[in-house]
């Protein structure tokens, strides 16, 4: 089905999922709210996801060029790929950077001339995650995570950003420059209320620098006039 509106694709795991939570104020949500109008946001995350299972859903989910003018897309798996084994969820570090330039190119393949922002996983709270763990009584899943082996994917993820000609969002590096950055992270893992702002502003600025300023693109995606130019009596005139 064709998109009237020009759109925005967040694609990755939990964090990409979680992003329009209400609770916690979403990174993606603060996206809506400056798009709103104008741009629509589509939140393809996929909680416990990995770019394994990542290359098998681009098809389905990244609509072709006549379907939909797509803006561009985040790209944001690693936060599973990096968990160890036992975990079912690790996928081998090479295997990770070679499964990121994969699906970066085929969501070009969909959207020749729309960027692509690689956003690197972020830190983890060890100490917070396995508090959050044991209180779920799943101490297992505190075991299979480390600030070493989360390193190690978020520079994979810098290098296919770059090898595939990619934009890079680094949160990685952004967010350990704040000395206290464990306040962004809610369980360890997931983000917080300040750390879900934390991501949108870099987002956007990121954008703004690199693609362009929201405000300056079309209201209502040229649908309709702002209201002060419409004729509200005979809105057919002006429709």
């Amino acid at each position: 089905m064709s998109h009237p509106r020009p759109c925005v694709v967040l694609f990755g795991d939990s964090l990409t999922q979680f992003s329009f939570d209400y609770n916690t104020k979403g990174w993606g949500l603060h996206l809506s709210s400056w798009y709103a109008a104008r741009v629509d946001v589509l939140n393809r995350g996929f909680s416990g996801y990995t770019t394994r299972a990542a290359k098998y859903l681009v098809n389905k989910i990244i609509p072709s060029a006549k379907e939909a003018k797509v803006l561009y897309t985040t790209l944001w798996f690693g936060a599973n790929d990096a968990a160890f084994p036992p975990n079912n969820q690790h996928v081998p570090l090479e295997e990770y950077k070679q499964n990121m330039i994969d699906v970066i190119k085929m969501i070009r393949s969909h959207q020749p001339s729309s960027p692509v922002i690689v956003i690197t996983p972020p830190p983890v709270d060890i100490a917070k995650w396995s508090a959050d763990c044991d209180a779920l009584k799943r101490p297992e899943s505190s075991k299979c995570r480390s600030q070493e082996s989360v390193a190690k994917y978020a520079h994979a993820a810098m290098e296919a950003a770059k090898e595939a000609d990619a934009l890079l969002l680094d949160i990685w590096t952004l967010m350990q420059q704040d000395k206290d950055w464990s306040r962004f992270l809610s369980d360890g893992l997931h983000f917080s209320e300040e750390g879900n702002k934390f991501v949108y502003d870099a987002l956007r600025d990121l954008v703004k620098s690199k693609i362009g300023d929201a405000e300056k693109l079309d209201l209502y995606a040229g649908q309709g006039p702002a209201w002060s130019a419409l004729d509200l009596q005979h809105p057919e005139n002006s429709l």
